[in-house]
């Protein structure tokens, strides 16, 4: 409701805190009101992972840099926010009132043509997939949380012999990253992270989904513990999950997970 998100917002101010997404509303009411000058300076501009800002982060960056060459990278696919952030990229057109150029590139390169095909049934895709082949990515199913954290463990002890230096199990929450590593820990030598690091160590990780925008690993393991997991406008969430693997992708799900409906096929395995 919007006078929760209003009285949120005020306890925030009263605690001295300025939450992320008022910061870009400020900053451009500022640069309105003369408190921040342009950069007159600064010939070219590269924002990268563009779906993610917001429509005021825009006027804002577009007032900051009116004298610049302005270059804009991104994947609406991988929209990991979609609530405050402009996802379209075309909406620029009409949000700046400008002259905008738009290049689509149309091939894949990062993971195999089987991740590709498999991450294209969450979000449809037109880009033609380049490059190497893989294994088949596959769906396991568990009734319970401890089945399926011994099959997420047996899997990963099984493939140590082969050649994955960097493997991400990849969980919806910090939440849900923890109840994993308290139950594999004693099995499985895995480091976990639940905050933005520098650096990402080798071996196995088991880290939240929002925490892996722009990183890649040799092996990915997407962990979904509720039934609930990815089903809220979540689609590009979990398309930047999969689509972090480079060379291998499998998916460990409770049994009755609403998003298998999406995935299931010819990759379900029960």
């Amino acid at each position: 409701m919007p006078s929760d998100i209003v009285k949120f917002t005020l306890e925030a101010l009263d605690d001295g805190l300025l939450l992320y997404e008022d910061q870009a509303p400020m900053l451009y009411m500022m640069s309105l009101l003369g408190m921040i000058e342009p950069d007159k300076k600064t010939k070219h501009v590269i924002i990268d992972e563009a779906q993610d800002y917001s429509e005021a982060m825009y006027k804002f960056l577009f007032d900051l840099y009116s004298d610049s060459n302005i270059a804009i990278l991104g994947d609406p696919r991988q929209n990991i926010n979609s609530y405050g952030s402009i996802g379209d990229l075309k909406k620029l057109k009409n949000i700046l009132n400008n002259n905008l150029d738009f290049l689509t590139l149309s091939k894949s390169y990062r993971s195999t043509q089987e991740i590709s095909e498999f991450a294209s049934h969450i979000i449809k895709s037109d880009y033609e997939f380049f490059g190497r082949h893989g294994m088949e990515p596959t769906i396991i199913s568990s009734n319970t949380l401890d089945e399926l954290a011994k099959s997420v463990t047996d899997y990963l002890n099984n493939i140590q012999s082969d050649d994955f230096n960097r493997i991400a199990v990849i969980c919806r929450s910090a939440k849900d990253c923890r109840q994993i590593y308290d139950k594999i820990k004693d099995d499985l030598d895995a480091e976990l992270i639940t905050e933005s690091n520098e650096q990402i160590p080798s071996g196995i990780i088991i880290i939240p989904s929002y925490l892996t925008k722009g990183l890649e690993f040799d092996l990915v393991a997407v962990v979904i513990s509720s039934i609930d997991d990815y089903t809220f406008d979540e689609d590009t969430l979990l398309y930047t999950v999969c689509t972090r693997a480079l060379h291998r992708l499998d998916i460990f799900a409770i049994k009755g997970a609403k998003i298998l409906d999406k995935l299931s096929g010819d990759n379900q395995i029960c």
